[in-house]
């Protein structure tokens, strides 16, 4: 790598870990409800403001949000780097030979990247899942590397979906002379949403077979038992 792609890279992780931080932060107490929710099969929760004040009462809002600040830099320096190792082959199996910075852009190409960034930092999210999982839900952790497929399952389509929206995106605003960090933000925020939302039935399953305790062998097994109640 040139000295100009180290200090872009460099300045992309530090960027994702301040700003995935950051986010992280601010709504985990949003996250640990929505665990102990798909984690409910026996209908203890009535409603999510019911289930945060379960938790503000037994001191698990913020459960688990060490191991999941300690994880943010691996896991999107391996994401950043497997998507940005991909990204020019990518571009070359859909045609678009000798592309570069500053070339158009393929939503199928992006997206194909994308999947290959969301495959590689399965590998840091998955044992940080596990842990943050049993510390939102009061329980024991289960092997770091329980429910690797279903992490597998969400984390795929979710990357492809958010590089899929946020290159072409990001790039037109650019070309609408918006600032590269307003441009950031505004194409992080839009592609965000669909990449989360998507792959909520994926997350479910993940939540549940990670569980501590989960009677669940395998993500199929869970997701038949979803289906049929």
């Amino acid at each position: 790598l040139s000295h100009g792609a180290l200090a872009s890279f460099a300045r992309h992780l530090a960027i994702g870990y301040v700003a995935g931080g950051t986010g992280a932060a601010v709504v985990y107490p949003m996250d640990v409800v929505k665990t102990r929710m798909q984690a409910d099969t026996s209908g203890r929760y009535t409603s999510a403001l019911h289930c945060a004040k379960q938790a503000l009462a037994e001191g698990r809002l913020y459960a688990g949000l060490k191991a999941q600040l300690i994880g943010v830099a691996p896991e999107k320096m391996l994401k950043l780097a497997a998507y940005s190792a991909a990204l020019p082959v990518a571009y070359d199996l859909c045609g678009y030979h000798g592309w570069g910075p500053g070339s158009d852009v393929s939503i199928a190409a992006e997206a194909m990247a994308g999947a290959v960034g969301g495959f590689a930092q399965v590998m840091i999210t998955c044992p940080i899942e596990v842990a943050k999982i049993s510390q939102q839900l009061g329980g024991d952790s289960c092997a770091p590397y329980r429910g690797l497929l279903c992490t597998w399952a969400r984390d795929i389509p979710s990357a492809a979906i958010f590089f899929a929206v946020y290159a072409p995106l990001y790039h037109q605003l650019l070309e609408n002379g918006t600032s590269v960090f307003l441009a950031s933000l505004l194409a992080g925020v839009v592609a965000g949403v669909p990449a989360a939302a998507l792959p909520t039935p994926f997350d479910v399953v993940k939540t549940r077979v990670q569980a501590s305790g989960s009677p669940f062998r395998n993500g199929l097994e869970c997701l038949q038992s979803i289906l049929s109640s």
